[in-house]
């Protein structure tokens, strides 16, 4: 079965499975580990699948909360006893707890065990059931994720052939989007070692991206634009920018709704690309910029839900802009202010003079976030403080965009005080709230900063002095 979901409709067994780590997160191991303990060897020695399925779901779900050392080899000989069980439910709870365990216990398990689950894993990525043989790609990410750089590049090649030998070959899309993931953890892990494979990877992956465009593909095409970013910072840019560009290109054609899946991917997959390729990732923001300012206006017709879409869970509020506009508005739309904020960031940072083009549009896109009313600051003040420290990236990207083009410094000193002007007041007016201070408070830090000496004269020195001596 190619569907995502629960592997049973047993509500019993999902029940039990939830109460056993609330009553070890409750009562502590050191109460109940002898009774556990004795209750997964009574289960899991018994004939019946289901029987050593509970006892495993039952290691699965506590080896978090396992501090000796015995124990937790205990639990690995145990799990790794049913790996290959002929039950395929059996060899999943397995695998899966083998996850759980190099999540809970990393890095010591895997410095111990890597010897004997590294292989053990190889193994059941051909596993005859799709969802078993995923399950243990899934588990080599938990445990590869923490494994030592000299031990990765160790296994590196085996593992590298089977993730392109399944990416090839199976038309499972659980198993596509493991073996996409492993591939970038395996990048992530060796770094630069991983240029080796890089040419062999990135045909498979660009190939998925054009081809997985069906409802259901969401997930896998989001899956490979973050494993193109990542195999990009692993290389580095000079052997990348070929391939960035066709990413990028690709991204700019993706229609992203509100709730689309692959808007999170593509989100930190540009940033990634960004960091990167740094001065290099400017021709794209003219593609880009424009989808980020527009995420950033509270509009009207962000209220019209969707019938039958997730937009019909979410709340909606009316609030008021900063020119006394009342709007509609989804709660969920100041986490999407937030995240377009944070991405801005990010470009700033990165790009810094070769932002200076696109400082200009980007503070007016930002502006009502200086400028918001009570309601909205309230809401977004996340976003709001974001926006102060991006602010100030934009005031470096406007010094160092001038000086590397030999112009005057007239834009950065303009953005100190278009902020000086609108954030001051406003915390006069919060001198109430000590978050709202503390954050404006850093926020001017920065951009004082940012803008270097000279930016103010003598006398708006001394105006701003005396406006912060009242606090």
């Amino acid at each position: 079965d190619d569907e995502e979901g629960e592997e049973d409709c047993d509500e019993l067994y999902h029940n039990g499975e939830e109460a056993i780590d609330r009553v070890v997160e409750a009562m502590g191991m050191d109460a109940v580990s002898g009774a556990l303990f004795q209750l997964v060897g009574q289960f899991t020695s018994q004939e019946a699948w289901q029987a050593k399925l509970a006892g495993l779901t039952a290691v699965k779900q506590t080896v978090e909360y396992v501090e000796e050392t015995e124990h937790v080899n205990e639990m690995a000989k145990l799990l790794l006893a049913h790996a290959d069980h002929p039950h395929p439910r059996v060899r999943y709870t397995s695998l899966h707890a083998l996850g759980q365990m190099a999540n809970d216990q990393a890095p010591h398990f895997q410095d111990a065990w890597h010897g004997t689950v590294m292989p053990m894993l190889l193994q059941k990525m051909d596993d005859p059931i799709d969802r078993v043989a995923a399950m243990a790609m899934s588990a080599f990410v938990s445990f590869g994720e923490e494994l030592e750089n000299a031990l990765m590049i160790q296994y590196a090649s085996g593992f590298m052939n089977k993730f392109v030998g399944r990416l090839q070959t199976s038309k499972h899309r659980m198993v596509q989007e493991e073996s996409i993931t492993s591939i970038a953890v395996v990048a992530g892990v060796i770094e630069k070692d991983f240029a080796q494979y890089y040419d062999g990877i990135m045909p498979l992956l660009k190939q998925l991206i054009m081809n997985a465009k069906g409802e259901k593909e969401s997930r896998l095409r989001g899956k490979a634009f973050e494993c193109m970013s990542l195999l990009g910072l692993a290389v580095g840019k000079e052997k990348f920018l070929p391939d960035a560009k066709e990413a990028v290109g690709e991204m700019l054609k993706t229609p992203l709704e509100a709730d689309d899946l692959q808007r999170e991917y593509i989100k930190e997959a540009s940033e990634r690309i960004c960091k990167c390729l740094k001065s290099d990732f400017a021709p794209f923001l003219p593609h880009l910029l424009p989808n980020l300012f527009k995420q950033l206006k509270l509009e009207s017709d962000d209220a019209a839900a969707k019938p039958g879409g997730d937009d019909d869970d979410d709340e909606f509020i009316t609030v008021s802009t900063g020119d006394g506009k009342l709007v509609k508005v989804r709660t969920s739309k100041f986490e999407e202010i937030q995240q377009a904020v944070q991405t801005l960031q990010t470009y700033c940072s990165e790009l810094e003079g070769a932002f200076f083009d696109f400082v200009a549009p980007t503070a007016e896109a930002l502006l009502p976030l200086l400028s918001a009313s009570d309601d909205v600051s309230m809401l977004c003040d996340e976003a709001r403080s974001a926006a102060f420290q991006t602010w100030a990236s934009l005031i470096k990207c406007a010094s160092a965009g001038a000086k590397e083009r030999n112009q005057p410094q007239t834009m950065a000193p303009e953005l100190l005080r278009n902020f000086l002007q609108r954030i001051v007041p406003s915390m006069v007016n919060n001198e109430d709230d000590p978050d709202s201070l503390r954050d404006a408070a850093e926020g001017v830090s920065e951009c004082l900063k940012a803008a270097g000496a000279g930016c103010l004269n003598g006398q708006e020195v001394a105006q701003l002095v005396q406006q912060m001596f009242k606090f």
